[in-house]
């Protein structure tokens, strides 16, 4: 007796996100956000806070807020199609040697490029971010925001843009001259709208 080929595709790596969460989870974050950050103004407000300029508690809780409802859509979209888990989003164990390294190598590269990128283009601006979140104002707002700005902010968006945006779009399936071209138009799209938020 003869068996038939198999005629299914073999399954993709990772989760079986579906492309429709993709937008529903950028919309939902972004209500969200705005919601939540509207919530922070208006108790903010209620304890004397200015709308137009919040103090800094009122300014980083709001933007703590917003990155954490991005944070809540890709965990409940992902959760639509089973446990996530940590893998799910791209988090791998490292060992410590390779990590270090990895953090030396980015860090030297960051500032070489910078220093290349800010001197092609003669860039003398001052950053405005520090004094929005309200870092001049106290010694605990300018560690608040330190913290915000280099650990919490990146870590929220690369867990939804890179973890779970990505992984929801690279499944793509558009051919091009008999090639996959969908992960490369996957982290094009990423990298627009990472650039936008």
């Amino acid at each position: 007796m003869a068996s038939e080929p198999n005629t299914t595709s073999p399954p993709l790596d990772g989760p079986q996100w579906r492309l429709w969460m993709a937008p529903a989870a950028v919309l939902a974050g972004l209500a969200g956000g705005v919601f939540g950050t509207s919530i922070v103004a208006a108790i903010g407000h209620s304890a004397g806070s200015s709308l137009s300029h919040p103090t800094a508690v009122v300014s980083l809780t709001g933007d703590l807020v917003f990155d954490l409802a991005f944070v809540a859509s890709a965990l409940y979209f992902s959760a639509l199609r089973g446990r996530p888990r940590p893998s799910d989003f791209g988090f791998r164990r490292v060992s410590l040697k390779r990590a270090a390294g990895a953090v030396a190598l980015a860090a030297i590269a960051y500032y070489v490029l910078t220093g290349i990128y800010a001197a092609v283009f003669k860039l003398h601006a001052n950053d405005k971010l520090p004094s929005e979140l309200g870092a001049g104002k106290s010694t605990a707002a300018l560690v608040a925001a330190g913290v915000f700005v280099c650990v919490v902010a990146p870590i929220a968006e690369e867990f939804f843009f890179r973890g779970f945006l990505f992984g929801v779009l690279r499944r793509w399936k558009i051919r091009v001259g008999g090639r996959d071209l969908g992960t490369w138009l996957a982290a094009v799209v990423v990298g627009i709208l990472f650039g936008l938020a």
